[in-house]
């Protein structure tokens, strides 16, 4: 849930709105997923959607502003490969070109996968952080 906390919950409206569901921010625990599931439905029944923040004392409507800054400073999007999915585009996380000089991959090589059929990428933390890959 720390990529709510740092995106907020309005970043989850446009895929709320675009699928006509509702979807709830909850704790990762048994009663915040049954908390979060108990939501959608009634909300559902209602043939309503949007967002539903369980958790609005730690997730606010903006997010994490300057957390949200130093990504756009220090990142852009890049496709990579998903396991099932394969290429997509503006998936992925690269340093920016003038961080370049902290870059693993340009100093030592692409990363391969651990082992053949396990995963056809390395692990990108974009799809958490970007609700719009998910739309």
């Amino acid at each position: 849930m720390e990529e709510c906390a740092l995106l907020g919950s309005d970043a989850f409206e446009p895929l709320a709105a675009r699928h006509a569901i509702p979807i709830a921010l909850a704790e990762t625990t048994l009663d915040g997923v049954a908390d979060a599931v108990e939501a959608c439905e009634h909300e559902h029944r209602l043939g309503r959607h949007g967002i539903l923040n369980r958790r609005p004392a730690q997730i606010s409507f903006r997010g994490d502003l300057r957390a949200q800054r130093i990504l756009r400073e220090t990142f852009r999007l890049i496709p990579a490969r998903w396991r099932g999915h394969g290429l997509v585009p503006r998936s992925g996380l690269g340093l920016r070109i003038e961080h370049r000089a902290y870059d693993a991959e340009q100093r030592f090589g692409p990363v391969e996968p651990v082992r053949e059929g396990l995963s056809d990428t390395p692990f990108s933390p974009t799809e958490a952080l970007s609700p719009a890959a998910m739309a």
